[in-house]
């Protein structure tokens, strides 16, 4: 046995020291099989547990079922085509009765009823988004090393509040109520859970975010976190989190309500975030072409040139129509360099 594998996924093992995890590794699997694939959406859906004999002893091997859905290819190719690979790759809507021992009728029907209730059939609202971060990834690497320190440095002297003045906000409203676990719902390449995992008071610190692709980014600049924590991140859409109710301490939305398709997916947003924690914490930046000119500015600069796929900004009345809600435990504004940020935080 080596100790330096914590799992083994499908013949190969995911190393502590190389930083890897099982969203990595399901990618690597499922391109084997079918090249040019992405996977997205990836949830685990069952634990497995196979114990056999070997030299006079019972062993137990135990794993955990994904399911995901296919990116960058025509869903036409079914994987019902895939030859002998690595990985038990099995199309959702492959019949129970025509299902191989090895690939697990019981674990399939698992998926099938989770994807019961789920719109199916078209692709989704946030995959444009997606593929056009892909296409720009150069340029958000560029402004992760050298637009984001200039605008931290000029923050301090060009408006009421500095974009570290913001930071401490979201640290303070984190640390009063002495959170176990934490998530950033839609994390994008922001490197805030990253810097919660290197403090080392929080046990579980969690980065989500639909485009796996903008995760990578941040993957690639973390260092190994303070041993008391575990940082992990995950691929879901936002507004359908698999996570129970209440699972986390603090979950944190900042500067993603802008990109949501229309006004009924950011009160979903919103709600999952207040589901699933008992505190939420909610920053938006106001529209910016009823604020400063620096905050118009700054739109023409993510829109135009890092390509961000902003849908609808809104106004401040209108944010706060969205926060009114009867968690709601405070509301107040900060003038930023950036833009004007509405904070909302809830307590449930």
């Amino acid at each position: 046995m080596n100790e330096g594998i914590l799992w083994t996924l499908l013949g190969e093992g995911l190393r502590q020291d190389a930083q890897e995890d099982f969203i990595v590794a399901a990618n690597e699997i499922a391109q084997e099989a079918l090249s040019g694939v992405q996977l997205a959406d990836i949830v685990p859906i069952a634990f497995l547990s196979h114990v056999f004999q070997c030299e006079g002893r019972e062993w137990t091997h135990k794993g955990i079922a994904f399911m995901g859905r296919i990116r960058g290819r025509d869903t036409d190719q079914k994987l019902r085509s895939v030859k002998r690979t690595r990985a038990q790759l099995v199309d959702i809507d492959t019949p129970l009765g025509s299902v191989t021992p090895l690939q697990n009728a019981k674990v399939l029907g698992v998926a099938q009823e989770c994807l019961a209730s789920k719109e199916r059939g078209r692709i989704p609202f946030h995959d444009n988004e997606i593929s056009r971060n892909e296409l720009y990834r150069n340029r958000y690497q560029f402004h992760d090393t050298v637009v984001k320190p200039v605008m931290r440095a000029a923050s301090e002297y060009v408006c009421e509040q500095s974009l570290g003045d913001v930071a401490k906000v979201i640290d303070e409203a984190i640390r009063e109520v002495s959170p176990h676990s934490i998530i950033d719902v839609a994390c994008g390449e922001n490197g805030l859970c990253n810097a919660l995992a290197e403090r080392g008071d929080i046990p579980i610190v969690v980065g989500n975010d639909v485009a796996w692709s903008q995760i990578e980014l941040i993957r690639k600049t973390r260092s190994l976190p303070h041993p008391a924590s575990s940082l992990l991140y995950t691929n879901h859409d936002a507004t359908d989190l698999p996570f129970a109710d209440k699972t986390f301490s603090v979950a944190i939305c900042k500067n993603v309500l802008h990109h949501m398709a229309s006004a009924e997916a950011v009160r979903e947003l919103i709600g999952e975030c207040i589901r699933i924690a008992h505190r939420a914490i909610i920053i938006e930046v106001a529209d910016p072409v009823a604020e400063h000119l620096g905050s118009r500015i700054m739109r023409h600069y993510y829109i135009d040139f890092l390509r961000d796929g902003a849908v609808k900004f809104y106004s401040r009345r209108e944010l706060e129509e969205f926060t009114d809600k009867d968690e709601l435990r405070e509301r107040f504004l900060m003038s930023t360099v950036q833009g004007v940020y509405q904070f909302a935080v809830f307590d449930s």
